[in-house]
């Protein structure tokens, strides 16, 4: 997926998948079979950056998810 930083200051991103359970953090997160690469970067003023999602089967999806 393509971000873009329209402000005039740069940002650092994190990314991650979760359960939508928002106290999960990215530590606990590893249940999830999809991966976000990079996981952390900085984004320039008027800047873009591909975030790719990549699908890891060896990951179960927890029953009632």
């Amino acid at each position: 997926m393509q971000l873009k930083n329209n402000d005039a200051i740069p940002y650092i991103v994190q990314t991650w998948f979760d359960d939508g359970d928002m106290n999960t953090s990215p530590e606990n997160s590893s249940a999830m079979p999809f991966i976000a690469t990079p996981p952390v970067f900085r984004i320039q003023p008027k800047a873009g950056q591909v975030v790719r999602v990549i699908y890891n089967n060896t990951k179960k999806i927890a029953a009632g998810s």
